[in-house]
């Protein structure tokens, strides 16, 4: 029910399904047995699909697959991945320098190594990894194409379909559709040339950008044809032809904006200007200055001219922490008389339609205590650096390091928008466990039923999870709007010791949260989310059938 999305997540599940399929060493001749068989067998296969230059992976897929014989499979390209991946010695210098974080040194080596052997699958894969992360499309471009060349034939389609990632990236969905639909093309022209499902939801993916529905609608009924537990992807078709991603809603009560900022002026002022020149329909910004010592009270006075009473800005001497701050502006006069608020970051940018996007939320779900959205990075926007956070089941242990003791763990978001770049999967609409702080939507009797936020989280970090969970606990679950994405900037350049310093106050702040809860009242947490979950996936997976769509079959019910 979190959603589906990516090799690790899928891998996962996969093997927790395989191992509920065995009884010792033996398969289950039981209906459960089969069930668990054949679903992990295919959730292996897609897991390969996102990973295809994995011989390893490609291997364990095969052998899965052996269990069930009629499961539709690439399997000459799954084969050809299984012979040609050859870990070379020059890994060891590879993985050194991804354990000393100096991407400069595997950025040099990947493309030294590619330059030798440019048909290596593991040089390659490792390459792809490195660019995306890193937002180098041209460089990866120039490597794929050479990669094309001289890749084993079973293998030259993974050149295209990532070539098409770079173009869908790019902000080229028409070259994306072009190359998507050539890897396809090449991946059925193969022995057993079956279950290309990624290819068909990046071509899906593509034509959806470029406002032909008409193409994208058959492959996503392909697509939850054979994969039926595509839950993200189920949420997405459901809002997409249910128009429900394309809802505006204008603010009706008044509004108040609030930022906090501690020595960012530079992104402050994009942020102020990104929302300025965004569709505010009367809403007012209230700006905390807290405690900065560079140019940030310059850059508000400026502010203060060009928006006039539009803008408040409250100037305090020191930094007094993020939830403290918060508190601070929801006592502001300007903010009490306002009926929505929201908290911004202030190394944020806003779209035109931002406002609109959250009070459509608002509007479809106006028992929710606070709506959020997508968050993407500022640097690689394909990145999704937040979206619905479910509660997951945790770790028996937490072991956050040799600097911090072992403990029993009790909470634990779930990461699945970090498994693969964004091509729309998250883009729905749907209750959760907890929205990010990033740009979030309160009401104020919402607020005020809820209390302000927790002082024992100064100074950041987790305060604004705390509060998302103290509303689940009231009834109230979040709600996130994935049709409004967000940039974000992330804090790069500290030093090893402010890492530290930082993620010493982050684990005891995690450490605060989880003893608030005992191990029964999270299980009960995680229940009540999980129910209402499905809840919303069975309203909508019945809905399809009314947006010009056949009834997707029911196996997501498993609990993928």
């Amino acid at each position: 029910m979190h959603g589906v999305s990516g090799r690790y997540h899928l891998e996962t599940t996969a093997r927790l399904a395989l191992t509920h399929a065995m009884d010792g060493h033996a398969l289950r001749r039981d209906a459960a047995g089969q069930t668990c068989a054949r679903l992990g067998a295919s959730l292996l296969a897609l897991a390969w699909e996102y990973d295809p230059l994995d011989g390893a992976l490609a291997r364990d897929a095969l052998t899965a697959a052996g269990m069930v014989p009629d499961l539709p499979l690439p399997r000459e390209a799954m084969v050809a991945a299984v012979h040609h991946f050859e870990t070379p010695a020059e890994a060891q210098q590879l993985r050194q320098a991804q354990m000393d974080r100096d991407l400069d040194r595997v950025r040099l080596l990947c493309g030294r190594m590619l330059l030798d052997a440019p048909g290596s699958a593991f040089w390659m894969r490792e390459a792809v990894a490195l660019a995306v992360y890193r937002g180098e499309l041209d460089w990866l471009d120039s490597l794929l194409q050479r990669f094309q060349e001289h890749a084993p034939r079973p293998l030259a389609w993974v050149a295209q379909r990532l070539m098409g990632d770079v173009r869908l990236f790019g902000g080229d969905p028409e070259a994306a559709r072009s190359l998507y639909a050539k890897a396809m093309a090449q991946v059925r022209a193969l022995e057993g040339g079956e279950g290309e499902t990624l290819c068909q939801l990046r071509l899906a993916e593509s034509f959806w950008r470029m406002d032909r529905v008409d193409r994208a609608a058959p492959l996503w009924q392909q697509a939850l044809n054979q994969r039926p537990w595509l839950t993200s992807h189920l949420l997405m078709v459901h809002d997409r032809l249910a128009g429900i991603a394309d809802v505006l809603e204008v603010p009706r009560d008044p509004v108040a904006i609030c930022l906090y900022s501690f020595n960012k002026a530079a992104d402050l002022n994009l942020a102020l200007e990104s929302i300025a020149q965004s569709r505010l329909h009367g809403a007012r910004l209230v700006v905390l200055d807290n405690g900065s010592t560079d140019a940030t009270p310059g850059i508000l006075a400026a502010w203060r001219a060009r928006l006039k009473d539009r803008l408040t800005t409250i100037q305090l001497p020191v930094n007094i922490g993020a939830p403290a701050a918060r508190n601070w502006l929801l006592a502001a006069p300007e903010v009490r008389a306002c009926g929505d608020i929201i908290f911004m970051d202030d190394d944020a940018t806003v779209p035109e339609d931002w406002l609109e996007r959250l009070f459509a939320a608002k509007a479809r779900y106006p028992e929710a205590g606070v709506w959020g959205c997508k968050v993407v990075d500022a640097g690689a926007p394909w990145r999704i650096q937040s979206a619905d956070f479910q509660l997951a089941e945790p770790p028996p242990m937490a072991e956050p390091g040799g600097f911090a003791p072992a403990y029993p763990r009790r909470i634990r978001l779930s990461g699945v928008h970090h498994e693969d770049m964004d091509v729309g999967q998250h883009d729905y609409l749907r209750p959760c466990a907890s929205v990010t702080g990033c740009c979030h939507l309160f009401t104020r009797e919402g607020l005020e039923r809820a209390g302000g936020f927790d002082l024992r989280f100064n100074p950041t970090q987790y305060d604004d999870l705390e509060h998302d969970l103290r509303l689940c606990r009231r009834g109230e679950f979040p709600v996130y709007q994935g049709s409004l994405a967000i940039v974000h900037k992330k804090v790069s350049g500290k030093s090893s010791q402010q890492e530290r310093r930082a993620m010493a106050s982050s684990l005891g702040n995690l450490y605060k949260l989880e003893m608030d809860y005992t191990d029964e009242e999270v299980q009960d947490l995680r229940e009540r989310c999980l129910a209402m979950l499905l809840a919303d996936m069975h309203a909508k997976a019945a809905a399809l059938e009314a947006y010009g769509m056949r009834p997707v079959r029911s196996a997501w019910c498993s609990g993928v």
